[in-house]
């Protein structure tokens, strides 16, 4: 076909569209030199009214970067003043969502952790209390403590023995 045929994409005069069709391919591709490692990102924008959200990228490793491979065709049947105006006027906007990537060598949150339960107000299993190592610690303190005391009361009493017997 002769190229005067094909329709123009630059559009002259915005009223010339009155009354057409109107419509907009919108590709999004990779998305890079973000400021942290990422797990996972999608993007969130608006159009014309209606919210459009691409599919999460979820990654195996940590990266600063993510390809979305999004196209979204975006179409008004019946272009009018108010479309014309609401073009002259948008500012698109896109919204950028992340998950960081984030390394934790903490040990995953338990019941059994003896001071989570604590700062929690719950008690631990008898169980986790016998295999808790700071649970066992305590235990022990509590036993030499105890113990302590009936020394002390022991030697009061055989010094008592020992000064009757004189």
């Amino acid at each position: 076909p002769d190229a005067t045929d094909e329709p123009s994409l630059i559009v002259e005069d915005p009223s010339d569209l009155i009354g057409k069709s109107w419509t907009y391919k919108l590709e999004i591709g990779k998305l890079e030199n973000l400021p942290t490692q990422i797990a996972e990102a999608y993007i969130a924008y608006e159009f014309n009214g209606q919210r459009y959200v691409t599919d999460v990228v979820t990654l195996d490793a940590p990266a600063r970067e993510a390809d979305f491979k999004y196209t979204e065709i975006l179409h008004v049947d019946c272009v009018d003043d108010e479309f014309i105006k609401y073009l002259d006027d948008v500012e698109f906007k896109f919204a950028v969502f992340i998950k960081p990537w984030v390394i934790c060598n903490l040990p995953p949150l338990s019941n059994r952790d003896a001071k989570l339960c604590k700062n929690l107000g719950i008690s631990m299993s008898a169980e986790a209390m016998a295999n808790d190592p700071q649970c066992q610690i305590d235990a022990l303190k509590k036993e030499n403590a105890e113990l302590t005391k009936q020394l002390e009361l022991l030697r009061e009493s055989k010094y008592e023995e020992a000064y009757k017997s004189h």
